[in-house]
């Protein structure tokens, strides 16, 4: 199969990568800014540089790595071009769209198909590695699901199925728990440097993994702390330095606060009754001054 790759980000050139080191027939790239064809050169050097219109003629299988928002337009434009012909696959990778942004390529008989990686790219050496062993989150067609399958698992992923009218719902998931994370991670070093540990990435790597690796494991019973056990005087303290020494980092500190207090609620995982007063204390925080 004559794979063609429209869009040369991160998860792009990592595509190309690796469908071209599985044995795939890499037929030509779309990169239009200068970092994009750099990562052409440096990646997938050889391959050719390509208009999307001339990557989709020339390819049986289209992969788009464009933005979500333009992932429509790019389908379009290449139907418009008559670059599509009936049987061509056109994948795109993003997590929050399914099929209907390929709407105007399943019109021309192509065969379109959702297939989000479920891992994240930091633009590092190993980001074809862990493509090559993601699951990824597909929505098909019935009908389509072998050509999924068979793409998938060459390059070493798996498979997992998402309904139409799930794939936003599967996506704002994704949020939570790798972007949303990241964002937790990088305060949580920021603070532990506050506190006058230089390694502070080091230092909380352990913590970091355990508590991951015992919430994967355990769900909400995984949680440990001071809403947890209802310490609303460590709550207090906690805000207090936080006052002191990064006092941006408090409407955080106190909106997750509120966010795990009525969840351990919910689960009950303490006494109700304690668990309300700290969500009682927290009220008045939040605003650092």
């Amino acid at each position: 199969m004559r794979i063609g790759i429209i869009g040369l980000g991160r998860l792009g050139a990592a595509s190309a990568e690796v469908f071209q080191r599985s044995g795939y027939e890499l037929v030509g790239v779309s990169a239009r800014s200068d970092a994009s064809k750099a990562r052409a050169e440096q990646r997938v050097p050889g391959v050719s540089v390509l208009s999307p219109q001339e990557v989709a003629a020339r390819a049986d299988c289209v992969i788009l790595t464009v933005s979500d928002d333009a992932i429509a337009a790019v389908a379009e434009e290449i139907v418009a071009a008559g670059s599509l012909q009936a049987g061509n696959i056109v994948v795109h990778l993003s997590g929050r769209c399914g099929l209907e942004v390929l709407e105007s390529a399943r019109k021309v008989s192509a065969v379109p198909l959702a297939c989000h990686p479920a891992m994240t790219f930091a633009g590092t050496p190993n980001d074809a590695d862990l493509l090559a062993s993601s699951p990824f989150g597909i929505t098909s067609l019935p009908e389509h699901r072998q050509y999924a399958e068979g793409f998938v698992e060459a390059i070493g992923g798996s498979c997992t199925w998402i309904a139409e009218d799930k794939r936003t719902m599967y996506h704002a998931a994704m949020v939570f728990g790798a972007n949303n994370l990241i964002s937790l991670i990088a305060v949580a070093i920021q603070a532990m440097v506050a506190a006058g540990i230089e390694d502070a990435g080091g230092f909380l790597a352990p913590i970091l993994r355990a508590s991951l690796e015992n919430t994967i494991e355990l769900g909400p019973q995984a949680l440990t702390g001071p809403v947890r056990r209802g310490d609303i005087g460590t709550l207090h303290a906690h805000i207090e330095a936080l006052r002191e020494l990064k006092p941006e980092l408090i409407p955080g500190y106190v909106d997750f606060a509120r966010f795990t207090a009525g969840m351990a609620l919910r689960e009950e995982l303490n006494d109700a009754a304690i668990l309300q007063r700290a969500l009682v204390a927290l009220q008045g925080e939040g605003a650092p001054e």
